[in-house]
């Protein structure tokens, strides 16, 4: 295993961590392979079988250590080393090799608002990634989350998104193979605000210049949008593509994004009067592991308390 210092992206799903990727890959002297997720170090079964990602990608199941190395093959000798994968933060895989490497890398979690996360998700399996019915109710959701029963049962980013959702408990974990000191969390409401602060205090911790980001334009990754149907994206998925196509940034996949926006993407519909009362309710789940997350991390997380209106 080669000694390079490295950027992880580990957390969370639906809090930016696609902006914040594609923001810090940008700078020259960073590397991020093409494949943003590249889910090297997932456990095995985390996802389902019909998850053709983890058929076909690498890993470190198959590929061991050195197979993670050669992700960064095509990086100059003076990069840091870039990766996002932000469903890390759940996995024991990830856990035992960060410990190993050196020096230790810099872990880094983007996080937002957990009911609102969650709420993301839900909207996100339905539409973007079509492993829900569109019929489907936010309530129904949450009830079978509760219950351990209904469609979401074969993905656990659905079925355990609400404990996925208590941060702490899984990013003290990580500080405690790591350090502390190498272990940084990104609020996803301030991000979102001012992105040039979040990427400058990383670069300038990896000892990079951050002047690159005076004249940058930020502009928003993989936001929200609501599909008209799921066809498209079930036919999408049985397309006999190269997986650095499929799941990489080339001219091919973004050629039919933008058709596959033009014709089937839809506005993000309004809250309904009852989800809105369930992401009240659902944001008491949520009061102690925030206060431990913001003790732990010296964070200002006003955004999140319950008395504030949920986004």
């Amino acid at each position: 295993m080669k000694s390079k210092k490295r950027i992880i992206v580990a957390g969370a799903p639906r809090c930016g961590t696609t902006s914040l990727f594609n923001y810090l890959n940008d700078h020259p002297d960073v590397y991020g392979p093409e494949i943003k997720e590249t889910c090297y170090l997932i456990d095995q079964g985390y996802f389902p079988d019909s998850y053709n990602q983890m058929q076909v990608l690498p890993n470190i199941h198959k590929n061991g250590l050195d197979g993670y190395d050669a992700l960064f093959d095509e990086a100059k000798d003076n990069q840091v080393w870039l990766e996002a994968t932000p469903d890390y933060m759940y996995q024991q895989t990830f856990l035992e090799v960060i410990g190993q490497f050196d020096p230790k890398p810099l872990v880094v979690f983007c996080l937002r608002e957990p009911s609102a996360r969650v709420y993301s998700l839900f909207k996100f399996a339905k539409s973007r990634l079509g492993i829900l019915s569109n019929d489907i109710t936010f309530s129904q959701f949450l009830d079978d989350i509760k219950k351990g029963t209904g469609e979401l049962q074969e993905h656990n980013i659905l079925k355990h998104v609400i404990d996925h959702s208590k941060y702490v408990n899984y990013v003290e974990k990580v500080a405690q193979v790591i350090g502390k000191e190498n272990v940084m969390v990104v609020v996803n409401e301030e991000f979102i605000k001012a992105p040039v602060l979040t990427v400058s205090e990383i670069v300038d911790r990896m000892g990079l210049d951050k002047g690159f980001y005076d004249t940058y334009e930020f502009q928003r990754y993989n936001e929200s949008y609501e599909v008209k149907t799921q066809v498209f994206r079930k036919i999408y998925e049985k397309l006999p593509l190269p997986y650095s196509w499929r799941y990489g940034d080339n001219p091919i996949k973004r050629t039919l994004k933008k058709i596959h926006h033009s014709i089937n993407a839809k506005e993000n519909s309004a809250k309904t009067d009852d989800e809105s009362s369930l992401l009240v309710e659902l944001r008491k789940e949520f009061i102690e592991p925030n206060a431990r997350l913001k003790e732990q991390f010296q964070l200002d997380l006003s955004k999140w308390e319950p008395t504030s209106v949920p986004s």
